[in-house]
Order: C-alpha cells, then structure tokens, then sequence
C-alpha cells in the first residue's frame, strides 16, 4: 500500500499489510503504531514531525520483521532514537534516513545485517561513526549525500567495507580529503561523486582497486577534473593531468560538468 495520508486507512484493521510505503507521518503514529499488522516488511514514513512520532516507529511490535525501512523527519534532531536500530533483535537490511542526527557527543551506531543503507541530512561528522560504517560485513550499497556527512576528511581504513560494491558521494560540501588505505573496498564495483565542491582529489588507493568498473564524476569543479585527464603524448604541456594513472584502469569513467565533458 502507497499512501501519503492516513485518513480513513483504518491501520489496524490491515492484519494481512506487508508493505506500507510513503505515509506521511502525524500523531496517527502514536496510536496505531502499536495496532498495526505483524506481517509488515517494508516501511516508509516520510514528514514525521516530532520526537514522539519518531520513537513510535521503535515501538512498533513487528519491527523486527522488518527488511527496509525509510524514515524521513525534520524540526528536530534524533540520535538516541536512531541508534535503536542497533538492537540485536533487528533484521533489517535496507535502510533509509532523511533527518538530523548530529553525532558530536554519541556515534551513530548501525545494525550489522544492512546490505543497502542511504544518509541525507544527518550531519554526522565523527571519525568513530564512519569506522563503524565500514565495520558493516554485508553492506554492498552505501549512499552518502546532502549533509549527511560534514566532516573534512575521511579516511576509510585498512580491511574495511570489505563486502562494499557501490559508494555514492553526492553534496558533501564540506569535504576536503579522502583517503582509503590498503586491503579496503576490494569489492567496489561503482563509484559515483557528485557536487562535493571542496573535494580536493582521489585517493590515490583508488588505483588499487581492480574490481572498479564504472567512474562518474558530476558537477565537480574544473580543478578537480582536470587532474583526471589524460595527457596527449609527450608534448602535452597542459595543465592537469596528474591522477589520470588512478583511473585509467576503470573500463568505464565519465566526467560531466557544465564547462567540459570527457570520458574514457
């Protein structure tokens, strides 16, 4: 069921209810939360308003039953709440959260079945949270994107996101510097970064991963593409250039901005 309202739904009279994706959230969430189907699997609530409404989601009896969940809550900041997601009893592997859950005084914890997790707005910035991403055996899909973090560097350490297959950087305005160190992401098969306008380069590691298939680079400044292209011969004397070795041995890699294109 698809639904951006609640009114005349009767929730909890839906004992047979498996998917319930794109409700708007509301104090309805208070009440039938609880008296809602066992049988759910997949659960999107978008425009959840308060904390009350948010906790409710972790109260439902059957959250444990459930295989993806997507929240989206804004006017307040939740990571206390967030961090129930950690609970052992929990089987969720495809998870979405659009809200602030700033991480200066906790980190964000995250439940080791995800195979798909995706961030936006979170504001998260602690080295402790994005070592507990990489931690994560199954996942294959991370998603990170507007806000979600607002650190300045991030360094993705040796033996880490080992089962990872596709990372997506999108609108991390503050991001100056990433690293990967050895023996990380050697399963990475797709690579996208997108508006991350203080991303300075590639990490040099990049050229390591034999596995890469597909590079797309969006909307990133000229200074940045630049270093990706290759010289014409000997007797190029343009500018740029320097991490083209990085990437020319992904079999697809696409550079798109509004001042010029180039793939190889």
């Amino acid at each position: 069921m698809m639904s951006n309202t609640n009114v005349d739904l009767k929730l909890d009279t839906l004992k047979d209810l498996q998917t319930l994706w794109g409700i708007r959230g509301g104090d309805w969430m208070l009440k039938d939360m609880a008296t809602m189907s066992c049988n759910l699997t997949k659960l999107r609530i978008q425009g959840i308003s308060s904390q009350e409404q948010l906790e409710a989601v972790f109260n439902y009896p059957a959250i444990k039953n459930l295989y993806a969940l997507v929240l989206d809550w804004y006017g307040f900041s939740s990571i206390e709440c967030i961090n129930k997601l950690c609970s052992n009893e929990l089987q969720i592997q495809k998870l979405r959260l659009l809200g602030r859950a700033p991480d200066e005084k906790t980190p964000l914890r995250f439940h080791l079945t995800l195979g798909k997790l995706e961030l936006y707005y979170t504001y998260l910035e602690k080295e402790e949270t994005m070592d507990a991403l990489g931690m994560l055996p199954h996942l294959k899909f991370l998603g990170l994107a507007k806000d979600s973090f607002v650190g300045c560097k991030w360094t993705c350490k040796e033996n880490t996101f080992t089962s990872l297959e596709e990372l997506n950087l999108s609108n991390l305005p503050k991001l100056e510097n990433w690293l990967i160190e050895k023996e990380t992401m050697p399963s990475l098969k797709n690579l996208s970064i997108i508006s991350c306008e203080k991303l300075q380069r590639l990490p040099d590691n990049l050229k390591s991963l034999k596995e890469l298939e597909t590079l797309n680079i969006r909307r990133m400044p000229t200074s940045f593409n630049s270093r990706l292209k290759q010289k014409q011969g000997s007797n190029d004397t343009s500018q740029g250039g320097e991490d083209f070795e990085i990437v020319q041995h992904i079999p697809k890699f696409t550079v798109l901005d509004s001042c010029a294109s180039f793939s190889i």
